[in-house]
């Protein structure tokens, strides 16, 4: 199985904080738990600082053409309609770029994430055909935005 994970909760603000360090830490033990699975990790060009920091943390557990960069329509992080559109044709990027992997299973690690930064999450957005997983980590968010 190819499973393809959105790195993107360990690239925001949300990398200094539990959900960082929960993505993180899951996929390191995920993997330690290979057996005949391939793990990519999709990485989001917009935060160029995170991304050899990702690289190095799993160095030695995925290979190095494992992680992928993909680069969103930018910049999208505002509440106003020209970031907005940006948003949109990001989402449909993203997806057409997970698509491009060929996955069985899409895994988001935070979907809450993208309100005031350059962050893309999305589902069906491009195609409808991708099993996507996404992990939920509270719903705080949801309630005081």
């Amino acid at each position: 199985m190819r499973l393809v994970i959105d790195m993107q909760g360990a690239q925001t603000g949300s990398r200094f904080r539990g959900i960082g360090r929960y993505s993180m830490s899951l996929v390191k033990a995920m993997a330690t738990q290979l057996g005949g699975h391939e793990i990519l990790l999709a990485l989001n060009g917009a935060y160029p600082d995170s991304i050899d920091l990702i690289r190095a943390a799993y160095a030695g557990l995925l290979p190095a053409d494992a992680i992928r960069v993909w680069e969103p329509f930018t910049p999208s992080g505002g509440p106003d309609v020209v970031s907005a559109s940006r948003r949109q044709v990001s989402e449909m990027m993203r997806e057409a770029f997970f698509s491009s992997l060929s996955p069985d299973v899409v895994l988001v690690t935070s979907l809450f994430e993208g309100f005031r930064d350059e962050a893309i999450t999305s589902i069906n957005a491009f195609t409808g055909t991708l099993p996507t997983a996404v992990i939920l980590y509270d719903l705080i968010p949801l309630i005081h935005r």
